[in-house]
This record gives C-alpha cells, sequence and structure tokens, in this order.
C-alpha cells in the first residue's frame, strides 16, 4: 500500500490530475519519488494511473504497470482505464468514519 504522506509529489499530481500517464516511471517527475520504494523492488518501467472518485470525493487508484518494457500509453488505453475506473467506482463508497482510502 502506497501512503499519500509518503509520496505526496505523486499524490499531489494524481489528485490535480486524474490521470498519471508516464512511460518512464522511474524518471518522470510526477512519480520518480516512488523509484526506490516501489518501481525498483516491483521491476516496474512505465505505468498508467487513474484515480478512482465517489463524486467528488477520492477513493483509491486503479494502477496498469509494464514490467517488461518502456509502454507508450495510448489515448485509447487511457480512454479505456478511464472506463475501468468509472465503472469500479460505483462498488466503492466512502466510510463516514474513517473516509476516503486516499
Amino acid at each position: 500500500m502506497l501512503l499519500r504522506e509518503d509520496f505526496p509529489n505523486y499524490f499531489q499530481h494524481l489528485l490535480e490530475e486524474t490521470v498519471i500517464r508516464a512511460p518512464r516511471a522511474r524518471e518522470y517527475y510526477q512519480t520518480r519519488d516512488l523509484k526506490e520504494a516501489y518501481f525498483e523492488p516491483m521491476g516496474v518501467i512505465s505505468l498508467l494511473d487513474f484515480i478512482l472518485h465517489d463524486g467528488a470525493v477520492p477513493l483509491g487508484v486503479i494502477c496498469s504497470e509494464s514490467r517488461t518494457r518502456e509502454r507508450q500509453w495510448s489515448d485509447a488505453d487511457v480512454n479505456y482505464l478511464r472506463a475501468l475506473t468509472a465503472l469500479a467506482s460505483r462498488f466503492f463508497k466512502v466510510n463516514p468514519d474513517i473516509g476516503a482510502s486516499i
């Protein structure tokens, strides 16, 4: 689990932009703070991340990752992940006792 307080740069950009498309995830300014703690141990080269929402409240992140090669994420990839995120968001709700997961 990646916590917002441990990776503020990544989460700030994700919250502001909703999607992060990073073919070179270890070098990309929005994601490079995950390099040592996540990308290197997990072998992640490229990522495409999209935020889950319950209305305006962020709930979590759907991550697409490439571990075999650098991937140039297309607009079709982004649109597909956006559709999956919209569908998945319907199954998550904010728990008023604990808040959202981001």
